[in-house]
């Protein structure tokens, strides 16, 4: 069974399936000189680290999925596909600043991930990235937006937001039940619908640069109290739905903002 191998350095695509299953694999080196990494290239092998160079520009989807034995990996690619890393134990995950697009489901399901940094460089990121990751703590984000569902049924409890920041997408901490408070900072303009619905939270400090409260975004949460800020014109269905600890809204705009009937909805 093939244990290891050294790729020639005038190699520039790994093929679709090249190594699929080889289940004895457990030590490769990708050479500089490889720009793709094709679609089930390594699925299912074993070795328990990788180096992505800056070299490869894209990695194609499912390209080391199911790669269980998986604990380090340090990724330079330019785009990261579609479940390309779904299904892993890795306990450290680097991603540099030459990363621009993340596909959806591309980490999910990584069992012992504690923590990542998701770099500023990215500017696409699909649905539910790091969704389903059994361990992971804490994240900071420095790219200008989330996906959709990018953290659905993680166990955050720490979530650090750059400067850069712009916009959380839908659902995006969906689930996260053990996230209990979180401050939107400045840059933030948007977020999006049901993104913190059904997590922990008990408190929030939203800022003054969001004008709308979006459908469902605090449904099922903790809440005791929440303060609207003066820039909220619009509070969308639903927001409030079935949260029973909340006691108190507190309302600062001039003028206040649309209310939908259905917004503040208990059963």
């Amino acid at each position: 069974e093939l244990s290891s191998i050294i790729l020639p350095s005038s190699i520039t695509t790994i093929g679709d399936y090249s190594f699929l299953g080889q289940k004895y694999l457990s030590t490769i080196t990708i050479p500089s000189s490889v720009t793709t990494i094709q679609y089930h290239a390594f699925e299912q092998c074993s070795f328990t680290s990788i180096i992505i160079p800056l070299s490869v520009n894209s990695i194609k989807g499912w390209a080391f999925y199911n790669c269980t034995n998986l604990k380090t990996a340090v990724i330079a690619a330019g785009t990261i596909g579609e479940s390309a890393f779904e299904n892993n134990y890795l306990t450290s995950l680097t991603l540099t600043d030459n990363v621009f697009c993340i596909e959806k489901n591309a980490f999910s399901n990584s069992k012992n991930l504690v923590s990542v940094t998701i770099p500023g460089s990215v500017t696409d990121i699909g649905d539910c990235v790091f969704s389903s990751c059994q361990k992971l703590n804490s994240v900071t984000i420095l790219c200008k937006k989330t996906g959709d569902n990018t953290f659905f049924e993680d166990p955050l409890s720490y979530v650090i937001f750059g400067d850069k920041v712009k916009e959380i997408g839908k659902f995006a901490f969906e689930d996260c039940i053990d996230l209990t408070s979180i401050s939107i900072p400045e840059s933030i303009e948007r977020i999006g619908a049901g993104a913190f619905m059904e997590s922990g939270l008990t408190s929030i400090i939203l800022n003054q640069k969001i004008k709308s409260i979006e459908g469902e975004m605090f449904r099922y949460t903790n809440l005791s109290s929440i303060t609207i800020p003066v820039s909220i014109d619009t509070i969308k269905p639903l927001v409030f739905a079935e949260c029973h600890s909340l006691e108190t809204i507190y309302s600062y705009p001039v003028i206040p903002p649309v209310l939908s009937d259905s917004s503040i909805i208990s059963f």
